[in-house]
């Protein structure tokens, strides 16, 4: 029986060590082989991403106007010119750089290495002007590049950046991007280069590194890009370079020769370690290496379970059969518990942790390895971009909160369905092809552009990533997709092209030297210059020669305080054209901060038509103003000359009626009478004129008028008509005081009262006047009881010489009327009548009233 339990005791501690060190240690090595697979997909989808964008920058429309204006101008480009093509191009870099916060500078070189538009990043992305423009035919990738198969791509080693030749501090790591780009005649045009910060990306990584372990990264010469003591990174830029060989020459003998390494993880185990790598590609043959370390306690648990196990059994063999049932107790439940933690889908909640030994070591290894899952898994699934895997089908295996967001779907309903489903049938076809080739392993990482439309009928961009998953073994299990919301980015992005482009206001901005960074399409067209006769120019060459002298001084007092400021409009401000020609403008100015410091935008407006219309305006006023004082002058000497004969005629007209009159026959009496009644008409009608003439033509007597005196004076004025036809003159209620000139107003109420009175019906002339308050306004209205007139002509009734004849209307000039209503126009208001034959006429009018 003791030597039973002696033998059961050694065979448990065998299977124990044995069990551990087989199913432990592989899985820490699988464990650390998927970190550095997921590591260097990150590398490879970074760097694929970077040459998408560039291949699609260097394939966008506006590069390949540019190309053709520049290598074989046709009558399709004699509209739009170079530097327009080059505006646009840069105003497409500009996007670029702003929605990409990795892009450093984005730039387009000719063959002969002399740039053609540049772009860098900052705060606000600076588009170079003309003379920043630098050749650099010297610089190495210039001429690698152009060497290059078309569609290939160019990647220079991964170094510092430097300024002026130092390195900048803090360091920043780049990489730059080349890609050929050919003209349309299938000849070598020159290429698009960007520089990319790598900061974003290797920081990324760093927070991805697993907590129980370290990351190295390094280049094909072992040089640390990565490493957890900061200070050995990029040590070969100073001169003392820090390899992985002479650091850790364990972990490289284990490994092998990184020269051999491939794209599939590679792990080792050495003394009390463990560790796995795995070489990434960035562009052929630039390579580098990912490394992750960690302490294996697995390999210290199996080594302290082996000897505890032996103890075990020697000591079982005289404790007996006791000691032995007690010791698998105590062996099987930790165990027990740790499969269930495992089966019950990455709880270490349950692991015995606390327990002393070597079962406390496993379940604590266990713990942090299951701990470590549930942390990267929380990281995808909290990921603000949306992520999705597939199976190699194309079926939907996980989709994370983004995801659920951004395709407005949840992962229940997601989950098992073909990813191509996600979007419209017209975008299912490309989207399926793409997710094929990717999951096959025919394309490393592919990108779509995706339109979505809400059921609100909200319309959002979508930009697609799909990657391959591969095990650790480099089996492949699907693709992934990373996929964002970029329609904010383009809707920005055409809106700033819209708003400089095809704004109606030229616009130009200018820096502290005065030369001239932007400048649109209006402000070309208005002074005649092309686009690059103005980008890099001093903005001088804009003012005429007679105004360059005050112009220095005028901008230094704006600059000293700047702000919004409008020119044109108080004052003459001119512009000089190319042929030399001067031209109003208004001018709005408005200060920008930028990192170059205060730049100037100007809103420039051509008011030459304007101006024209102006000084044609003010001609013709004079014109008519010389025109009606002859007039007047006219009125003045026609009444003199033609009232003189007229009152000779009537005087002796009316001596012969005076003293013939019944010594002549009847007839004679007549034509005396027709001769005395005509010449006093002719008189009346003279006098009449020359008041109409008058009015306006001299200088009004405007003041405070109380409209109760000017009906007194009215009724003294048309006393003997008053008295003649008994009429009846009613004020209901009571008259305001309004602003005007007082004989005027006394006119008017005398030529209305007086109409009432003599257009009369049968019956006694009432005239009723009334005042009320409508707004601004004072309404005034004159009512009658006399013979009306057929409302048909009531426009016409305030027209000079225009009498409509009613039954019994008296005679008049046809003036009076015509006389009124222009009293009311010279005092800024309205007059109009209404009436009825037979049962009278209102005529109102209204006038501006004094404030309360």
């Amino acid at each position: 029986m003791v030597g039973l339990v002696i033998l059961t005791a050694v065979s448990v501690g065998f299977i124990v060590y044995w069990a551990l060190e087989a199913a432990i240690v592989p899985r820490g090595l699988a464990r650390l082989e998927a970190h550095v697979t997921r590591i260097s997909a990150v590398i490879e989808q970074r760097a694929a991403g970077s040459r998408h964008d560039l291949q699609a920058i260097a394939a966008s429309s506006n590069v390949r106007n540019l190309v053709a204006a520049m290598t074989a101008p046709d009558q399709r480009h004699q509209t739009i010119g170079v530097a327009t093509w080059r505006q646009m191009v840069a105003q497409t870099f500009v996007a670029e750089v702003a929605a990409k916060s990795e892009f450093m500078q984005l730039r387009l070189i000719g063959r002969d290495g002399q740039e053609i538009v540049r772009v860098d990043a900052g705060p606000h992305p600076v588009v170079s002007y003309e003379s920043q423009l630098q050749n650099k035919a010297d610089r190495a990738y210039v001429s690698q590049t152009l060497a290059l198969p078309t569609g290939q791509f160019y990647i220079s080693p991964l170094d510092l950046n430097r300024e002026r030749g130092d390195i900048e501090l803090p360091m920043r790591p780049v990489l730059r991007v080349a890609t050929p780009i050919d003209a349309p005649d299938g000849s070598r045009w020159g290429l698009a280069v960007v520089n990319l910060d790598l900061r974003p990306m290797l920081d990324q990584m760093r927070r991805n590194a697993l907590l129980d372990s370290d990351l190295y990264v390094v280049n094909e010469a072992g040089d640390f890009i990565i490493h957890p003591d900061r200070a050995k990174e990029f040590a070969f830029e100073f001169g003392a370079p820090r390899r992985i060989g002479d650091e850790m020459p364990r972990l490289y003998a284990a490994m092998g020769k990184f020269e051999d390494l491939g794209s599939v993880a590679r792990s080792a185990a050495w003394d009390t370690d463990i560790g796995a790598a795995i070489s990434t590609v960035l562009v052929d043959p630039i390579r580098l290496v990912v490394i992750a370390a960690a302490p294996d306690r697995s390999v210290v648990a199996g080594a302290t379970v082996r000897r505890s196990a032996l103890i075990g059994g020697a000591l079982a063999g005289f404790i007996a059969i006791v000691l032995a049932v007690l010791l698998a107790r105590l062996t099987t439940r930790p165990l027990a518990a740790m499969t269930r933690a495992v089966l019950s889908g990455g709880d270490s909640a349950g692991l015995p942790v606390e327990s002393p030994g070597e079962v406390g070591i496993l379940a604590r290894a266990l713990a942090r390895y299951i701990d470590n899952e549930r942390w990267h898994a929380a990281v995808v699934d909290n990921a603000h971009e949306a992520f999705l895997s597939t199976a190699p089908d194309g079926t939907i295996k996980s989709c994370n909160e983004s995801a659920e967001r951004l395709f407005g779907i949840s992962a229940h309903d997601a989950i098992g369905r073909p990813a191509d489903t996600l979007v419209d049938s017209a975008q299912a076809g490309a989207l399926r092809d793409l997710l094929e080739r990717v999951a096959s392993g025919q394309d490393a990482t592919a990108n779509y552009d995706v339109t979505l439309q809400g059921a609100d009928g909200k319309v959002t961009d979508v930009l697609m990533h799909f990657s391959p998953v591969r095990t650790a073994s480099g089996q492949l299990m699907g693709a992934s997709i990373l996929a964002r919301d970029v329609t904010d980015e383009r809707a920005a992005r055409e809106s700033f092209r819209i708003a400089t482009e095809c704004s109606p206001a030229g616009k130009l901005l200018i820096d502290a030297k005065g030369k001239i960074i932007l400048v649109n399409a209006e402000a070309q067209r208005c002074f005649g210059y092309s686009r690059e006769e103005l980008l890099g120019h001093r903005f001088d060459q804009l003012i005429p020669d007679d105004n360059r002298a005050s112009h220095a001084k005028l901008v230094a007092d704006y600059l000293s305080s700047p702000g919004t400021r409008a020119m044109g409009s108080d004052r003459a401000v001119f512009g000089r054209r190319k042929d030399g020609s001067a031209i109003p403008l208004e001018i709005l100015l408005t200060t920008v901060p930028s990192r170059e410091g205060l730049l100037v935008l100007a809103a420039i407006v051509d008011i030459t038509e304007r101006r024209e219309s102006r000084l044609k305006l003010e001609q013709r006023t004079r014109e008519l103003e010389r025109s009606n004082a002859d007039l007047l002058q006219f009125a003045y000497v026609a009444s003199h000359d033609m009232q003189e004969p007229l009152r000779i005629t009537a005087s002796f007209a009316q001596l012969l009626s005076d003293r013939y009159k019944g010594q002549l026959d009847e007839k004679a009496d007549k034509y005396i009478h027709y001769i005395v009644d005509g010449a006093r008409r002719m008189q009346t009608l003279i006098n009449d004129i020359l008041v109409y003439s008058r009015l306006g033509a001299e200088d009004e007597a405007v003041g405070q008028v109380d409209l109760a005196d000017v009906m007194d004076e009215t009724r003294a004025q048309l006393a003997n008509l008053i008295e003649e036809n008994d009429a009846q003159i009613v004020i209901d209620g009571e008259l305001p005081v309004v602003p005007g000139d007082e004989s005027q107003l006394v006119r008017l109420f005398a030529n209305l009262v007086g109409n009432a009175i003599k257009y009369r019906s049968a019956e006694r002339p009432l005239v009723t006047i009334s005042a009320r308050r409508e707004q601004d306004f004072r309404h005034i209205a004159v009512r009658d009881n006399g013979v009306g007139f057929d409302e048909k002509y009531k426009h016409k009734i305030f027209q000079m010489f225009q009498r409509i004849a009613t039954p019994g209307s008296a005679r008049g000039s046809g003036l009076g009327l015509a006389i009124a209503k222009r009293i009311v126009d010279q005092h800024g208001g309205d007059i109009w009548a209404s009436s009825k034959v037979g049962e009278g006429s209102t005529f109102e009018f209204t006038i501006p009233g004094l404030d309360p």
